[in-house]
């Protein structure tokens, strides 16, 4: 219905307005968006950008929730490492969409969740695009299980941190937005 480029700045127009009004459900509905943009077979941001010459970089920190933290604490019981937060030339750098999507953005004891998989748990289980709880011992059940226990900004920690994705994507598509626009 429409063209690749339309759809790309319809996109990035409603994460803006989510990032406006981040409720829980405007952030499911981003996980939907963000599937499309960044994971899907072809995603439309590759499909937006190749035939311009762009290149999209990511901006995040160096260090991600699967490291310890310094001083000998060890590693917590939860970790949430921003991508986006608090960057500086010291501790960011700038990375391609798969590292983009491998970064550890939250972790629980032994097991870690990278942006990809927040947003796919989004998307398919938490009620983006489907509602499907996973059950015990599914991939995300940690997912699904931290968020009923733990909350970041009054919203389910296996939800809230898309905020940060949103503001990475944001970020780093900014100046491929501005191309299509016109």
């Amino acid at each position: 219905m429409f063209s690749p480029d339309q759809q790309f700045v319809y996109d990035i127009d409603d994460l803006k307005a989510i990032q406006q009004n981040p409720t829980v459900r405007n952030l499911l509905a981003a996980s939907a968006i963000l599937r499309r943009l960044l994971i899907d077979a072809t995603p439309l941001m590759h499909r937006v950008a190749r035939p311009r010459g762009t290149k999209v970089r990511f901006k995040i920190l160096k260090f991600d929730a699967n490291e310890e933290f310094p001083g000998g604490v060890g590693k917590p019981i939860m970790h949430y490492s921003s991508p986006s937060g608090l960057l500086n030339e010291n501790n960011s750098h700038m990375v391609v969409l798969d590292q983009f999507l491998a970064y550890a953005i939250l972790a629980f004891r032994d097991k870690s969740a990278s942006v990809k998989d927040l947003i796919l748990y989004a998307a398919h289980n938490a009620g983006g695009v489907h509602y499907d709880p996973p059950g015990v011992g599914h991939k995300y059940s940690f997912l699904s299980e931290n968020g009923e226990r733990f909350f970041m900004y009054d919203q389910p920690i296996s939800i809230s941190p898309l905020r940060d994705v949103i503001e990475a994507v944001l970020v780093a598509t900014e100046n491929l937005y501005q191309s299509v626009r016109v």
